[in-house]
């Protein structure tokens, strides 16, 4: 076979995998839900669902809903703090993950700050969205919703970080986002 040619079938197959290429999402037929776990993490899924439906509302000027109790229906699923099918709960520290395919999408890692950091870091590099500071947020509008890189994920450089809260509104949050 010609090495042209096999660049050509090699980027076809790369294109056909459900996972690589551009995935649109219709945010008027989408929901957030929350992972199913403990009392106390599925409280903590629920705010970090909150800031992911806040961005998303913002970003597609839509109300996507957010379900904590009982199944999520329709069009699309965004799931904080679930895990996607074939993946184990082993992650070490701080490590988070997001994955979008064609139907629903997965924001999780480790039980402390996995699900957090994996939407903060899907909402920042992949949407673009800047905190410059306080409740201030900057984002590009679209609806629909276009994600061109469908995996991503990040663990914090500096294991066990911690940030002095301030005593003011709005700091603490622009601290997490941070």
């Amino acid at each position: 076979m010609k090495p042209k040619t096999l660049i050509l079938a090699a980027m076809s197959a790369a294109l056909a995998h459900p996972l690589l290429g551009a995935v649109t999402i219709n945010p008027a037929k989408a929901v957030i839900t929350i992972g199913e776990d403990t009392p106390y993490f599925k409280g903590v899924y629920a705010g970090i669902a909150r800031e992911l439906k806040l961005h998303l509302d913002l970003i597609t000027g839509c109300d996507i809903p957010l379900v904590t109790n009982g199944v999520a229906k329709g069009g699309y699923v965004f799931r904080v703090g679930a895990l996607p099918p074939g993946v184990t709960d082993d992650f070490a520290g701080e490590e988070a993950h997001w994955r979008i395919g064609p139907k629903e999408a997965w924001f999780y890692g480790s039980k402390w700050h996995g699900a957090q950091f994996a939407v903060t870091d899907f909402l920042e590099d992949e949407l673009g969205v800047r905190w410059p500071w306080g409740t201030n947020i900057a984002f590009r509008a679209q609806n629909p919703l276009v994600v061109k890189r469908t995996e991503g994920s990040f663990i914090p450089p500096v294991a066990g970080h911690n940030f002095r809260k301030m005593r003011w509104d709005p700091a603490p949050m622009w601290i997490d986002r941070m």
